[in-house]
């Protein structure tokens, strides 16, 4: 079957695991959030939701079962390019929050990608997982991403935080402020962190659901010089801001990454190239969680006492079966929660400390970070 899409025109298509989609473009330019396809290569859909744009108009040619396709213009691809076209040469740091953030945060990515420059893309929210989830991390962008294998994780900075909600503030706001510190040395050489200089002059920051003083406190500490809402325009005109705010609509069909398949893209690829290795754990590790997991109630206190939950606090901790870990390069247990991570592991046996990894074996530090999620839950 062919398909003719006029120019600003959107082709939409929704894959089911079970069914296969072939697509080629015939003539025109078209692209996937900001990743522009080759003409005459067929492409090969499943279990996705996706859409296709053309600046110009295009002609497509497909083949295969889909459960729904169908065309529609859409002005959202040209707002975000509308709004990276007006900033590409300008230096900024943007907050992005609303709904759509990965995959806006990606289609511009692209763009500067398309004209031969990087960003430096933030992820402050731990249940997205574009690099990977229960983390606050860094990564520069210098080449395209891909829209089936999203972000490369070439060198990210990672701070383990444990958890896919923000719910120790205090955790949160310790390792943001280090992650801050750390991107204002990029390129210094007193940083042990960043390894490579940044010479991006563009910066883009995916946030969690926080409360307007929230993101107010993290525009600051980030030094931010914008904050872009995607998709929801309540959010846009209910929170007050210290900081400018644009508002740019999603086409409904957002490419959010999800825990499960970014933790599956970690050990496995995206496409099973990688073959993750099993094995039992000789050397000797401290398995620690961070902040406190039980505290005793008010009632259980002494009288006139208060009590003192020890949000940051590193606590000794048991193996738990199917648990995601992460290995800390601290070499001081005080600097656990302040230091990046260095790769993630899943306990398979804890009795036989058998894990998996994606390397025959595990370098040789000192603190493994559990957190609270379990491989089994995907």
């Amino acid at each position: 079957m062919e398909i003719e899409l006029e120019r600003y025109q959107e082709f939409r298509i929704e894959v089911l695991e079970s069914q296969k989609m072939k697509i080629m473009v015939t003539a025109g330019l078209t692209e996937i959030r900001g990743q522009e396809l080759l003409n005459d290569k067929w492409y090969t859909l499943s279990n996705t939701k996706t859409s296709i744009f053309t600046f110009t108009g295009a002609k497509l040619k497909i083949d295969g079962n889909c459960d729904l396709h169908y065309k529609t213009h859409q002005q959202c691809f040209l707002q975000t390019f509308e709004y990276f076209d007006g900033n590409r040469d300008t230096p900024k740091t943007v907050l992005v929050l609303g709904k759509g953030r990965s995959t806006f945060c990606a289609t511009v990515a692209n763009y500067f990608a398309r004209m031969h420059k990087k960003i430096d893309f933030v992820e402050l929210d731990p249940s997205r997982g574009n690099i990977f989830p229960l983390c606050l991390s860094f990564l520069q962008v210098d080449g395209f991403v891909d829209w089936q294998e999203g972000f490369k994780l070439s060198n990210p900075v990672v701070y383990f935080y444990g958890s896919l909600t923000v719910e120790n503030t205090e955790l949160f706001d310790l390792q943001t402020s280090r992650l801050s510190d750390s991107l204002k040395t990029l390129g210094k050489e007193t940083d042990d962190n960043l390894k490579e200089p940044s010479n991006s002059s563009f910066r883009l920051i995916l946030c969690p659901e926080l409360s307007a003083d929230e993101i107010n406190s993290l525009a600051g500490k980030f030094m931010a010089s914008e904050i872009v809402v995607i998709g929801d325009e309540r959010l846009f005109h209910r929170m007050n801001f210290k900081v400018p705010k644009v508002f740019i609509q999603n086409n409904g069909y957002i490419a959010e990454n999800t825990v499960s398949r970014s933790i599956y893209r970690y050990f496995n690829g995206t496409n099973n190239e990688y073959t993750p290795c099993s094995f039992i754990v000789k050397h000797d590790w401290e398995i620690v969680r961070i902040g406190e997991l039980f505290s005793a109630p008010e009632s259980a206190l002494p009288l006139g006492s208060t009590r003192k939950v020890g949000k940051t606090d590193i606590c000794k901790t048991e193996l738990v079966e199917n648990s995601i870990l992460a290995v800390s390069s601290a070499e001081k247990e005080e600097d656990v929660v302040v230091s990046p991570v260095i790769c993630f592991i899943v306990c398979l046996d804890e009795k036989k400390f058998r894990v998996l990894c994606t390397q025959p074996k595990l370098p040789k530090m000192k603190y493994l970070i559990q957190g609270n999620l379990k491989y089994i839950d995907f």
